[in-house]
């Protein structure tokens, strides 16, 4: 087919030319993962996949915030095989990148020397790898929450992660929410006094968002026991 011609001219362009740039190789090896997974092929796609999170991490370096798209291909081909603790553990560093790249820039300040660092404006990192990264997040609140339930650590994280990314482009209100659904997980789990607990709330005040000391209505269902 199309699909199967495509890949065998683009590997045989990377073959033939093997100083090509790092950046279409990181991008031709993602297009071809992503082809693979989306045909059933996914043994193939795992391995594609892994020679563009190679070329991303050679690239920007293995926590930038442009590598983590990588790893959520990663994620989700592992998801697809059922490989379901490989495909949590991609997720999860998918949030750590984002949870210290949004945490460095709300609390460093930009004109020090450690606030200097790439994308620290939304601006920079382009408005089409923003609707990437916030499809992402979004997707992996919803992974997690389908795999663990709401209130669970995990979840209540990717919900933290979610809601400074948003306050990050700009969209507060959303924002908003996810934090006081944040809130109200890690109270259910750790107790309201839990330095987590604290942490959030510092978050909200310094955004300028008003959180009901009762988050209780926060969360659409409640897990059962």
């Amino acid at each position: 087919g199309i699909n199967a011609e495509y890949m065998g001219l683009a590997q045989w362009t990377i073959l033939k030319h093997p100083e090509a740039d790092v950046a279409l190789k990181a991008e031709l090896h993602q297009t071809f993962g992503l082809l693979y997974a989306s045909d059933g092929k996914l043994d193939i796609a795992l391995k594609q996949l892994a020679e563009a999170t190679y070329y991303l991490t050679k690239l920007n370096g293995p926590n930038h915030i442009l590598t983590s798209f990588g790893y959520f291909d990663l994620g989700n081909v592992f998801a697809a095989k059922s490989s379901m603790d490989s495909a949590m553990a991609f997720y999860e560093k998918v949030k750590d990148i984002w949870y210290n790249h949004l945490h460095m820039i709300f609390s460093t300040d930009p004109e020090s020397e450690e606030g200097q660092f790439d994308h620290r404006s939304p601006a920079t990192f382009g408005e089409e790898n923003l609707q990437d990264g916030l499809k992402m997040i979004r997707g992996i609140v919803g992974l997690q929450a389908e795999r663990f339930g709401q209130v669970h650590p995990a979840t209540g994280r990717a919900e933290l992660v979610l809601a400074l990314f948003l306050h990050w482009i700009g969209n507060d209100q959303h924002s908003q929410e996810c934090m006081t659904k944040a809130l109200e997980i890690h109270k259910r789990i750790y107790g309201a006094q839990h330095q987590t607990a604290t942490q959030i709330r510092q978050f909200a005040s310094s955004f300028g968002q008003n959180i009901p000391s009762d988050t209780s209505g926060a969360l659409e269902t409640t897990d059962p026991e």
